[in-house]
Parts: C-alpha cells; structure tokens; sequence
C-alpha cells in the first residue's frame, strides 16, 4: 500500500497487489488536513480465522524539502552508516550495546554447571541422610 499526502491538499492510496511495480488506485481525498504530529500505525485483520502478516519495507519520504541540499546529506549520511558495515561506529556500538552470543552461551554454560553442582550436593546429602537412619 502507498499513501501519499500532499500537505493540506490530497491524501491517496494505491495498492499493489496483482504484480510488482503494478500500482491500483484505490481513493483520494481531496482538503485534507492532518495534524502536525502524526504517528504511522498497521493493523489487519481477516475475519474469523487467524493469519499472518509480513511487513517487507517501510519507507517514509518528506516530499517537500525545507533545504535541499541539508535533507540530502543526511540521506546520504543515514545511508552510509546503516549499509557500511566496515565503519568503526557501527562496530563499537553493536560490541558495546548488548554482548553477543559468546556471553550468552557463557551464561548458559555457567547456568548449567551451577544447577548440576546443585542436582549433585542435594543427591549426595539424601544419600548421607539414608545412612544415619539404618
């Protein structure tokens, strides 16, 4: 689906559902005024039965430019950092950020050998509690 606001103008709404790059109007709306402050939500729904979803791409583009040159660098910029995974920002922040999976499976080691060292004392403390009885 491509909606397209034109501020205080249009708002339309195509589809693309028979083929790629094959775009169906569905409606438009002429004087149309949202607020300032909009939020972009999804929803669907099929009835009775239960289904899934998969939202492949989410693009939002300003189509008016306040200054041109200023939105393009930091399109320019925006893109360059989330596509160059050789940057050492981009290294530093993912390292620094959450871990990893050596840390994980380090946990998940350590998790395990403290549970067996507790499955093992506990066996042995009911086995030395049979022999005081008899």
């Amino acid at each position: 689906m491509k909606i397209t606001y034109f501020a205080e103008k249009s708002l339309s709404v195509d589809l693309m559902y028979k083929k790629e790059d094959e775009w169906t109007h569905c409606f438009e709306v002429k004087d149309v005024k949202l607020p300032s402050v909009t939020y972009l939500g999804f929803t669907a729904e099929t009835g009775e039965l239960s289904d899934n979803f998969d939202l492949i791409k989410v693009e939002t583009r300003n189509l008016y430019s306040a200054s041109g040159m200023a939105q393009q660098q930091a399109q320019k910029d925006f893109s360059k950092n989330k596509y160059n995974k050789d940057t050492k920002s981009s290294k530093s922040k993912s390292s620094s950020s959450g871990g990893g999976w050596g840390w994980f499976f380090l946990k998940f080691v350590l998790f395990g050998l403290v549970c067996t060292g507790g499955y093992v004392g506990f066996t042995i403390y009911r086995a030395n509690r049979r022999k005081d009885r008899f």
